[in-house]
């Protein structure tokens, strides 16, 4: 249904590009809406590059042409889209995205490894010391209570490693509220350099492989403050238009009722 329907981005030029789960058994669909009147798009089944090709051939060369930015969480394969079909546009990797996958790469990596290595000398108390760390790691120190900081300060002084983790993850948002490329770019240099100086794997290992392969993009952000959080609030609705649906047999349909939902704010 959705091919045999008018397609126009409008007047779009800074887009955000998502998945979200449309069917238990890990099955997604593809969304992209103009994050400036959050009107979505375009909703394709999986989240394949052929789905987002497709988004961008129905666009055209004139619409894609006239996109400026593209926010989307570090998938190399939608990069290599926007570069193949949108010459003017530039990528820019979602502060959101790349906390949760520090936390889940590095944070949550070394609790494990310091929780192990506890466990192998039957050091108990230790062990659930680092076990029931978790969310006092993964959050960002000014949401915590005064006892959850007293909690948090207590694990930081025992385990240098996490210190630096912890450090890093509270920079890291820094980078992406710059108001410039440069500003940007030396905030993320600094970033690096203080990862690399870290003498933790985990940390080294990280900050490595996201300055050789994202470094432009997140630094991006400096020139398009743009989020891909936008989708957020809408993924919440359209959960709701799934069980209002109570299931559903055509995706087409269905897409085509998340676009209805969605025409975005009118000036």
């Amino acid at each position: 249904l959705q091919d045999t329907i008018s397609f126009t981005i409008g007047s779009a030029t800074r887009i955000a590009i998502d998945e979200f789960s449309i069917q238990k058994g890990h099955k997604y669909a593809t969304v992209v809406v103009d994050i400036d009147t959050k009107r979505v798009l375009w909703v394709g089944k999986g989240k394949s590059i052929t789905e987002v090709n497709c988004f961008f051939e129905k666009v055209g060369t004139e619409g894609c042409k006239q996109i400026k930015a593209v926010a989307m969480d570090q998938n190399a394969g939608f990069a290599n889209c926007v570069a193949r079909y949108c010459p003017n546009a530039k990528v820019v990797y979602d502060l959101f995205h790349m906390v949760y996958n520090f936390g889940r790469l590095v944070i949550s990596a070394i609790r494990i490894r310091l929780a192990n290595d506890h466990k192998q000398k039957d050091d108990e108390v230790g062990y659930e010391l680092i076990k029931r760390s978790r969310y006092l790691l993964l959050s960002r120190n000014s949401k915590l209570s005064d006892k959850q900081k007293v909690r948090l300060d207590d694990i930081l002084n025992h385990y240098k490693d996490l210190y630096a983790a912890n450090e890093l993850k509270e920079l890291l948002p820094e980078v992406f509220y710059a108001n410039s490329k440069e500003d940007s770019e030396r905030l993320w240099d600094e970033w690096v350099d203080i990862a690399l100086h870290s003498e933790v794997e985990e940390i080294i290992r990280f900050a490595s492989n996201q300055n050789k392969n994202y470094r432009d993009g997140i630094t991006n952000s400096g020139i398009y403050n743009i989020r891909t959080s936008v989708l957020e609030g809408i993924n919440n609705k359209i959960k709701v238009l799934k069980r209002l649906a109570y299931g559903f047999r055509d995706l087409d349909y269905f897409f085509l009722r998340i676009r209805n939902a969605f025409r975005g704010i009118t000036a």
